[in-house]
């Protein structure tokens, strides 16, 4: 759970009465001091007791948010934009709803009643969503030509750049921006390309890295080798070689072994696979059945291999909006001391 500010800890309204002690209660569980399974009945209380209040009907959003429940987090995030229009967090969990709840025209439409930097951000990643790759491109483009953009979100952005030209099939652009970043050549490109399914791209980095003598990148070049859901992407034998070289510089690397497994029944070698992860069951002395801790023995067993596709990398987490939460400026509540946006 991300932290609420001590702003909203600190609030003092004229109404409703009961507000300081949900405030200590919403600041308890999201600074993870506390497990307090009955707050969302008082959040629910809270907003039907005031359904004016828009601080409430934020709090709901945003506990709706983390938990991935959509449909409340956009009925209690309406609400609070409705009741404090100018308040830019109840903005900000209203785009992670409308996210959240794959709205994106809607994500495109709110994104511009953000803060104008916020706004300048994340419109990018809302028009990419939405469809409008072009678009999309030409504002994340626009926004790097800043010279005063902090280093991270240069970074961040430059990544964001580079994602819209593959969803667009323009790889050949993606890895020029690649190539012109400090970050050429590294796990985290190597990284990219295997969440965005490029599976030749992420091997050929790995490799690299692991003949420079990163152990860990051979054994991440080999599990792609072994496990890729694209048949020209694999290469058993490849697999098997390049973990072998890692795990001669350590031999008890679990994970490494565990590619092991799956590079030799990637080279068809499947006896072998099962008895690498028998070996490995044996010495780790789990508590679960060997195929409940190794499921893909079963496909073993049956002269299959077990392909492995990560989830495709979406480079852009709205949820990142919610890490800045302040009172609202058009409310009734008194905020000592603390600015309001």
């Amino acid at each position: 759970m991300l932290p609420l500010v001590a702003a909203l800890a600190t609030a003092t309204p004229s109404e409703p009465a009961d507000v300081s002690a949900l405030s200590t209660r919403v600041m308890a569980h999201h600074n993870g001091h506390s497990d307090d399974p009955g707050l969302v009945a008082a959040l629910d209380a809270h907003v039907s007791a005031h359904p004016e209040d828009p601080v409430g009907h934020m709090w709901r959003a945003l506990f709706s948010a983390r938990a991935e429940e959509w449909n409340t987090a956009l009925t209690h995030s309406r609400l609070a934009c409705e009741r404090a229009p100018s308040w830019a967090t109840a903005r900000r969990v209203r785009v992670v709803a409308l996210a959240g709840a794959g709205r994106w025209d809607d994500v495109v439409s709110d994104v511009a009643l953000l803060p104008v930097e916020e706004r300048r951000r994340w419109m990018g990643p809302a028009l990419a969503e939405a469809g409008r790759w072009s678009e999309a491109e030409a504002a994340v483009r626009t926004l790097l030509q800043q010279d005063d953009l902090l280093p991270a979100i240069a970074h961040q952005l430059t990544r964001w750049h580079a994602a819209m030209h593959v969803h667009q099939g323009n790889v050949d652009a993606a890895k020029a921006i690649w190539k012109s970043t400090d970050a050429a050549g590294s796990g985290e490109e190597a990284g990219f390309w295997y969440q965005h399914h490029h599976w030749k791209l992420a091997v050929a980095v790995w490799t690299a890295m692991g003949a420079s003598g990163d152990m860990a990148a051979f054994n991440n070049a080999a599990w792609v080798l072994a496990t890729a859901p694209d048949e020209s992407a694999r290469d058993g034998e490849r697999a098997v070689r390049l973990v072998r070289r890692a795990l001669a510089t350590n031999a008890d690397a679990v994970n490494w072994r565990h590619t092991l497994g799956a590079a030799l029944a990637a080279a068809g070698d499947f006896d072998q696979a099962i008895a690498e992860l028998q070996a490995l069951y044996d010495r780790g002395k789990y508590r679960g059945s060997i195929d409940s801790v190794f499921p893909e023995i079963r496909d073993y067993q049956a002269r299959q291999l077990r392909t492995n596709t990560p989830k495709h990398g979406a480079h852009w987490d709205f949820s990142e909006l919610l890490q800045v939460i302040h009172p609202p400026c058009d409310s009734s509540w008194a905020i000592q001391g603390q600015p309001c946006s």
